[in-house]
């Protein structure tokens, strides 16, 4: 875990840097708005690159953070 005071940003990493304010903010804007594809739209962000995101901080962490359906 890694805290930037100035910013006051947690990043986690294991193998790799793998959830910060980004993956965050993702999470945060799928559940606000129902779906992933309208929060990668209002992030200005490819649908593949939150899945990606998502996809990474999912293997590092071990366990599932979305409901696919």
């Amino acid at each position: 875990i890694r805290w930037i005071t100035e910013e006051n940003k947690i990043t986690l990493a294991k193998e790799i840097d793998f959830f910060g304010p980004g993956t965050a903010q993702l999470l945060t804007l799928t559940k606000t708005t129902g779906s992933i594809a309208n929060a990668c739209k209002y992030m200005h962000m490819s649908y593949s690159k939150g899945w990606k995101m998502i996809n990474i901080a999912e293997q590092q962490l071990g366990y599932q953070l979305l409901i696919r359906r």
